[in-house]
């Protein structure tokens, strides 16, 4: 009888060691196949946000291109292209046949500047012209690169085909951008990345489609092209604006190159592979604006004038010393020094009539006024 019993608990526990087996082991499966698909999810989600977080990135580095050849470059003395956003101004603003503004001294940017016809100071005119993309524009652009990027990140699923997974592209992928609506400014906070791929996974025969993939970057793209806008527009359209941006969260830096200068907005709100997001952009050196003065006509022999500063002294034998305090505007913030005849000063040794020129130079370029003047000898 202990026999029997024995034998029954033996057998017993040989078939509880056997279910078990088989439970693990389906366990195991399973598991398998669900880490799998979700690997392929994983993956194509990964190269969504590496493709278009690098898409960004050179967007913002190229002042809203990806080909210099679309773009006008300007390239510094280290061999560094940047793309012209702001233009020197190219052409007369001459509505009705009457010009109001000038794009090239000494009439530049007007005669009387920076007085209006009513005697008023204005610095409002033409001062260059803006090539910013808009921002439907830049919205095709990155999509564009991302569906680029993107195929060249999962590189034909190699990775996974040597990990037992075959996956089969059934369509090209197409990548939309969705950025916060312009009215909901004030709630942008995420550019949301979609991408429509049809995708067959087949991972031990087990055959799963994939179509739609998304990825949520922290970058606020239409505030940051808003004020793009904002100081483009009003860099181009007064000379007395120093570029500036009134979101707290936001700088903008300028640097100085031989003959242009570039404007480096930065949102530290905005995030790319963990760092704040910039856009870079390159401003044509314009003329500075010399400021309209007066002055006498006629002097006497042996009279020197002669730039000090900013004050131009002349020193007249047979009448009165003066001082001069000349003013200049210059759209690009650079500093500005004053010539005269392209000299720091100059003397009249016989009579006659002369041609004074009276320059500001930003050591790239020059605005000037020429003024007329008689040197007679003292009586």
């Amino acid at each position: 009888m202990k026999a029997q019993i024995t034998i029954f608990i033996i057998i017993g526990f040989v078939m509880l060691i056997a279910v078990g087996i088989t439970l693990y082991a389906t366990s195991f499966i399973v598991t398998k196949a669900k880490v799998v698909k979700s690997d392929v999810k994983y993956f194509v989600d990964s190269c969504l946000k590496q493709a278009s977080e690098k898409a960004f990135f050179n967007l913002g580095q190229n002042g809203g291109f990806f080909d210099e050849t679309s773009a006008r470059t300007v390239v510094s003395s280290e061999d560094k292209a940047f793309s012209v956003l702001i233009t020197t101004p190219k052409k007369d603003v001459c509505p009705g046949g009457k010009c109001v503004y000038f794009a090239n001294p000494p009439d530049y940017p007007w005669p009387s500047f920076p007085y209006d016809e009513n005697n008023d100071e204005s610095f409002v005119g033409y001062f260059g012209d803006s090539l910013l993309p808009t921002l439907n524009s830049m919205q095709a652009k990155l999509e564009g690169k991302t569906e680029v990027l993107i195929k060249q990140c999962v590189n034909n699923f190699n990775e996974l085909k040597e990990q037992g997974v075959n996956v089969k592209i059934n369509s090209a992928p197409n990548v939309t951008f969705v950025f916060s609506n312009f009215s909901h400014i004030s709630q942008d906070k995420f550019t949301n990345i979609k991408l429509d791929w049809s995708l067959t996974e087949d991972a031990a025969g087990i055959k799963t489609k994939h179509k739609t993939f998304s990825v949520k970057l922290p970058i606020r793209f239409s505030t940051l092209h808003y004020y793009l806008e904002h100081v483009i527009n009003k860099d181009v359209s007064d000379v007395s604006y120093v570029p500036d941006i009134s979101d707290a969260n936001m700088n903008v830096n300028i640097g100085y190159f031989d003959d242009f200068t570039t404007l480096t907005i930065t949102d530290s709100l905005s995030k790319i592979f963990g760092e704040p997001y910039s856009f870079v952009f390159a401003r044509e050196d314009r003329y500075p604006a010399l400021w309209e003065f007066d002055m006498s006509k006629n002097f006497h022999v042996g009279t020197k004038m002669t730039i000090d500063g900013d004050m131009l002294l002349i020193n007249d034998p047979c009448g009165d010393n003066t001082r001069i305090l000349l003013k200049v505007s210059d759209a690009d913030e650079r500093d500005v020094s004053f010539l005269i005849n392209d000299e720091s000063s100059i003397q009249f040794r016989k009579p006659g009539q002369y041609n004074l020129e009276i320059a500001a130079f930003d050591s790239i370029l020059k605005d000037f006024k020429i003024i007329p003047i008689s040197v007679a000898v003292c009586i």
